[in-house]
C-alpha cells in the first residue's frame, strides 16, 4: 500500500497542516472607525493663540469633548466618532468662533480657528449670480 493512502499518512498531514495554518495568521489588529479634528487657533494676523479651550460638541449626541490649544496654538481631538459636529472656541477680547462639521470613518479634519477682534461684525453679502439662460436659441455663444 502506497504512504498516502495510509490512515496515518493523513492524520500527520492535516495535523501539520493545522499546526502550519495556526502559526501562519497574524495576530488581527482591531482598527478604530473613529476620525480625528485637529487645527491651529489663531488671530487676524496669523498669531498663533496659546491657550484656548477648543469645544466639540457632537449635533447628533450632544456629547462634548475638550481640548487646549497648546504653546505653538495647535490643538487636537485624536479620537472622534463619526458624525456631525460643532465646534466652538472663545478667546478674551474675541469674538466666540463657531463652526461645523462632519467627521468621517477614518478621516482627519482640519480647522484653523481664527478669531477677530470683539466688536467686529462680519457681513456675508450673498448675490444671485445665476446665468440667464436664453431660451429662443440653441447657440452657447
Amino acid at each position: 500500500m502506497s504512504s498516502w493512502l495510509n490512515p496515518k499518512f493523513f492524520l500527520k498531514a492535516s495535523g501539520l497542516a493545522l499546526i502550519v495554518s495556526v502559526l501562519a495568521v497574524s495576530p488581527a489588529w482591531s482598527q478604530s472607525s473613529n476620525g480625528s479634528v485637529r487645527g491651529i487657533v489663531q488671530d487676524p494676523t496669523s498669531a498663533v493663540i496659546p491657550n484656548v479651550t477648543v469645544v466639540l460638541t457632537n449635533t447628533a449626541t450632544g456629547v462634548e469633548l475638550k481640548t487646549v490649544s497648546n504653546g505653538a496654538g495647535f490643538y487636537v481631538f485624536p479620537s472622534v466618532v463619526p458624525g456631525p459636529y460643532k465646534i466652538t472656541a472663545e478667546s478674551a477680547g474675541m469674538n466666540k468662533f463657531e463652526a461645523t462639521l462632519q467627521v468621517q470613518t477614518q478621516g482627519s479634519a482640519s480647522v484653523t480657528i481664527t478669531f477677530l477682534p470683539a466688536g467686529t461684525k462680519v457681513t456675508v453679502d450673498v448675490q444671485d449670480v445665476t446665468p440667464v439662460v436664453t431660451t429662443d436659441t440653441a447657440s452657447l455663444g
